[in-house]
């Protein structure tokens, strides 16, 4: 059994919200509604990335899996706002 960190399993369910905040959108016709929910994805990746190391940790495969679901998560949310994403600073 993989024990996870509390800030996994936070950034976790944040990611599972997305397609109903996106449907909720969808049928409200309120892009506010994925903007809200983009900006807090960010705070709750950045709460996890401070607190679980990635690289070199012992859970680094999961924890590169849920930075990967991170990015394509935060990447439609943008997408659906127009917002282009930068591939790397």
């Amino acid at each position: 059994m993989i024990d996870l960190h509390e800030k996994e399993i936070k950034l976790a369910k944040k990611l599972s919200e997305f397609s109903q905040v996106a449907k909720h959108a969808y049928e409200k016709l309120d892009p506010s509604l994925i903007a809200n929910y983009s900006f807090e994805l960010a705070q709750v990746f950045n709460e996890f990335y401070q607190f679980c190391p990635v690289v070199g940790a012992v859970e680094q495969l999961q924890r590169i899996g849920i930075v990967k679901a991170f990015t394509i998560v935060q990447k439609l949310a943008l997408d659906l706002l127009g917002i282009d994403v930068m591939k790397e600073m």
